[in-house]
């Protein structure tokens, strides 16, 4: 070891963490970070300035889910409840919020392989579903990454297809995160007809939140971080 170089700490391995996530070239990307937040939660045990936080369990999902491991959507999951059970051994750091729930969802969204690896991933989808409820607010993004999981995960001719986007963008409505990110996800979710149906909106014209009731959106924090919301749909539609 060379006396000059400064032991690592917690935010040292985030860093690494963040590289993971963002380097979409990274191949295994996904085994590494999940790799590296092990480290870190078994450092924990003798030095608390160690412990994972949020930020460490988020980036460990968000790097499966830009990977290309069939079972992304598996391991994006125990991350999750992973960080669920740090938090309630009293890991207060660690309390899992909408991003931590969204990279999750993206994971599952993004899923590819067989039918039934597909309806894994779809199941799997439900599941962070309810689990996001206990833990946080769902958000626009949420909301669009359901749908992008539903038009991905579940086949065309599936009439569960249209009764789940429909109950999502119900759902949806009912919270105010009507957005632009979530009309076009719920266009290749949903059936033609079920779009206009649920819209009022006409499925060959581009989309147009401002023609919506205002309940529909008034939750939608596109207009205070436009870039991040920007960011957002970026992602949903480069993977």
């Amino acid at each position: 070891e060379n006396p000059n170089v400064p032991d690592p700490i917690r935010i040292t391995y985030n860093t690494v963490l963040k590289v993971l996530r963002n380097n979409r070239n990274e191949r295994g990307g996904g085994a590494k970070a999940e790799k590296i937040l092990k480290k870190l939660e078994q450092l924990s045990k003798d030095d608390a300035q160690f412990t994972p936080d949020c930020y460490s369990y988020t980036a460990a999902i968000t790097a499966y889910g830009r990977s290309s491991s069939p079972d992304k959507a598996a391991k994006a999951l125990s991350i999750l409840e992973g960080m669920i059970d740090s938090y309630k051994e009293g890991n207060k750091s660690a309390r899992p919020n909408i991003q931590a729930f969204n990279a999750a969802l993206n994971a599952c969204a993004f899923s590819m392989g067989s039918r039934r690896q597909r309806l894994e991933a779809f199941l799997i989808t439900v599941s962070v579903m309810f689990l996001l409820q206990e833990y946080a607010r769902a958000d626009q993004v949420t909301y669009s990454t359901i749908l992008r999981a539903c038009s991905n995960l579940i086949p065309k001719n599936d009439p569960k297809r249209d009764d789940f986007a429909k109950s999502v963008f119900e759902k949806c409505c009912r919270d105010g995160q009507v957005g632009t990110m979530v009309l076009k996800q719920l266009k290749f979710a949903a059936s033609t007809g079920v779009y206009e149906s649920l819209t009022g909106l006409d499925h060959e014209h581009d989309v147009n939140p401002k023609a919506l009731p205002n309940s529909w959106t008034k939750n939608v924090r596109q207009e205070r971080f436009p870039k991040r919301q920007d960011k957002a749909q970026e992602n949903l539609e480069d993977e």
